[in-house]
Formats: structure tokens, sequence, C-alpha cells
């Protein structure tokens, strides 16, 4: 959004600030909420940035920063200071993915967040604490990808968890490290993994590698797959290899 850039163009003006946002700031995830939030995914803490605008314009624009980082002393605190990813639900609640502590929930009305504890000893629970994957379908369906675990679908109605392990079939995902997740407008999920591009239908909950339904497709979508984006403005997806 526009108001970010004015932001950060007055950061970099007040050199010698002590707020001021770190140059070397690692910035893996970001996301955008109701046009005038955007939540920052760091390897230092998750930030917000709120745009108050008394005026017309930028120029005149107020912004809020707030920092969240883990706090053993406090319950509430985020669960750990690396951010792996980010989305948000329909109801302005923000699921994040950390390195090493899982899963967690924040509902601003409430300013605090709630762990998706990890339950190792219990298969049918959620039990990765490395998530770099997170999406949110559109009947709100919650998608996490663990690094060792696999795919995970929670149903929030039914704070249900069903796992599927996508090497099962060994020919294909024997890693079960999941690297990103995208719901297409069809409701068919595109996974990226170390071993390729992957598709996963809901419904049939049937995994397809890309080869199997594109014989002429590229190399690299059969080897290390990253981000996977939507295009918003064109009929086009884009995938980071």
């Amino acid at each position: 959004p526009d108001f970010v850039e004015e932001f950060i163009r007055r950061q970099y003006e007040r050199i010698g600030s002590d707020d001021r946002i770190s140059k070397e700031i690692t910035v893996p995830h970001v996301t955008e909420q109701n046009g005038n939030v955007v939540w920052f995914g760091t390897f230092e803490g998750l930030l917000r940035i709120e745009k108050k605008e008394p005026g017309s314009s930028l120029a005149q624009s107020t912004f809020f920063v707030s920092r969240f980082r883990h706090n053993e002393n406090d319950q509430f605190s985020i669960s750990d200071d690396i951010i792996m990813s980010l989305c948000l639900d329909k109801f302005g609640v923000l699921w994040v993915g950390t390195f090493t502590g899982g899963v967690n929930v924040y509902r601003k009305w409430k300013e605090k967040f709630t762990p998706h504890l990890t339950q190792p000893h219990q298969p049918e629970k959620f039990h990765d604490t490395y998530v770099r994957a997170l999406t949110v379908g559109k009947n709100g369906t919650v998608w996490i990808g663990g690094t060792s675990t696999g795919l995970w679908k929670y149903e929030p109605k039914t704070q249900s968890y069903k796992n599927y392990l996508l090497g099962d079939d060994s020919k294909y995902l024997m890693s079960n490290s999941v690297r990103s997740i995208m719901e297409n407008d069809d409701g068919l999920l595109w996974i990226g993994s170390d071993q390729g591009l992957f598709f996963f239908h809901p419904r049939y909950e049937k995994l397809v590698p890309v080869w199997e339904v594109e014989k002429n497709i590229s190399s690299s979508l059969r080897s290390s797959v990253w981000p996977i984006f939507k295009d918003p403005f064109l009929p086009s997806i884009w995938i980071g290899t």
C-alpha cells in the first residue's frame, strides 16, 4: 500500500530516532488488513503498522507501530520471535506460523496471542513447531504446512485437526516438508515442497504431483518450490523455485 511507502520514507529520514525500524531487519512475510494495517513477519518479532489519517493526503497521516515479541513471563505473548508465515481469516483473526513455536492466533479485540499447542504424543493433534506455510480457504478452513509433518487441516468451527502425511505414497513426498500453500479459485490447493509442486483437492483428499497433470512441465517444478502467489490483477500464478 502507498501508506507503507510513506511510512518507510519517513523512517529513513529520521536517522537518529530510537524507534526507527532497523535497516537490517529481515521480513519473510507481509500481509495487509483492511487497507490501513500491514503486518510484517520478521526474524525479530511481529510488526504492525497502522495508518491514522486526519487529512486527505499521506503527508498528513499519522502512523502507529506495534512490535510483538516473545516474553517468557507473559503466557499471552507470541511463542517465538522468528516469524515464518502469516495469514488473515475473514473475521480479522491473524494466524502466525513461527520457527520454533508452532502456530499462534492473534485477535486484536483481546490483544493477546493464543498458541495452538503442539501435541507430539497425540498424532491426531497438531505437532509441528516449525510452520513455514499458512493459508485460510474460502470456507474458513485453515491449512498449515509443517516442515516434517506434511499438510494439516484445521476446522475452527469444530476445533478439529486432520493430518495428511504427504509421504504416505513413497514415490512422492517422503520428506513431508511443505514450504507454501495457495488456494486457487476452484478450491484446489497448490503446495510447494522441497520435492516440487503438488496439487491437493480437499474434497477428494488426493495429492497429485504437477508432472502427472502437465507432462511438459519445467524441470524446476520437480525439485524445490518456495513461494506460490496468485496475481490479483492477472489470471496468473507466480511460483518461486
